[in-house]
């Protein structure tokens, strides 16, 4: 992944809110299943930098 670039999507009240990687890497886990609810600021996958 590159900085910038959209990683993911997270509904929130039928938005559709886009989530974009911070800073360039690999992402090496999926810290959150699919459907399940999160909070705002919290981590949802692990990376590597580059």
């Amino acid at each position: 992944m590159r900085a910038g670039q959209q990683i993911a999507i997270v509904e929130a009240m039928k938005l559709m809110i886009p989530v974009t990687a911070q800073t360039g890497g690999v992402i090496t886990g999926i810290l959150e299943e699919d459907n399940e609810p999160v909070q705002f600021d919290e981590p949802l996958f692990s990376y590597s930098p580059e």
